[in-house]
């Protein structure tokens, strides 16, 4: 739309000046435009018992900042301040497949594209006719866990989600089930909530069957997210 045309560059800057100046400073942002939210620069993210959308700061990685409780998510930007300085030569991505930093971004726009596409996920789970909140959520205390996204039901259930890019099926290790399960008890903890969870997957392509993959209610396929109606 042409009001996102025009916020790019106010986004850009704002969230440059906070990256350089105001984490370091412990700058509290007094209000935020609300233009940002209505055009899908920015989603409401919960941290840990705080109230949504608190007043806060937090630079929680390099290439995701929460503003006021707010994450940036809008693709285009966060392309812009991770790769502005980086595109030197014209061979750049046939160099860098497969580096670290590739795929930090790959997993990243996944994680955003999924957030882009709620309605179609609402649908693959069967909830076009429940009213659902939806947010990602950060836990307070340490070790600070974090959930992808969280979808909680007007049914008392809470779909507790995982979003992994991968090209081919994912597969669950020990490992990571152990932290997954972790994450439901640290949310479970801090949220107090009473509602039921519903261990959810999001994937490029599925899982791998396995003796962890059984312990998902849900699974999410990238086609799940394009699908027509």
């Amino acid at each position: 739309c042409h009001l996102r045309s025009q916020l790019y560059q106010p986004v850009i800057d704002i969230v440059q000046f906070l990256s350089d100046t105001a984490v370091k400073c412990g700058f509290r942002l007094p209000c935020f435009p609300p233009d940002g939210i209505i055009c899908g620069f920015f989603i409401g993210h919960q941290l840990g018992d705080c109230a949504l959308f608190s007043v806060k700061l937090n630079l929680c990685r390099s290439d995701q900042l929460l503003i006021s409780g707010f994450q940036l998510i809008d693709l285009f930007t966060l392309f812009h301040l991770n790769f502005r300085h980086k595109l030197t030569t014209d061979d750049y991505w046939e160099q860098r497949i497969n580096t670290p930093n590739i795929d930090i971004w790959q997993g990243l726009a996944f994680e955003h594209v999924c957030m882009s596409h709620i309605q179609h996920i609402r649908h693959a789970l069967g909830l076009d006719k429940i009213a659902v909140e939806y947010y990602s959520w950060r836990s307070s205390m340490s070790p600070r866990a974090q959930v992808d996204m969280i979808i909680e039901r007007a049914d008392r259930l809470i779909n507790l989600c995982e979003i992994k890019y991968c090209q081919s099926e994912y597969v669950i290790t020990a490992e990571e089930d152990m932290k997954f399960r972790n994450r439901i008890a640290a949310f479970i903890r801090e949220s107090k909530t009473r509602y039921g969870i519903l261990p959810t997957w999001i994937t490029s392509y599925g899982l791998f069957e396995n003796e962890y993959s059984s312990n998902v209610s849900y699974q999410i396929t990238m086609d799940d997210l394009f699908v027509n109606g």
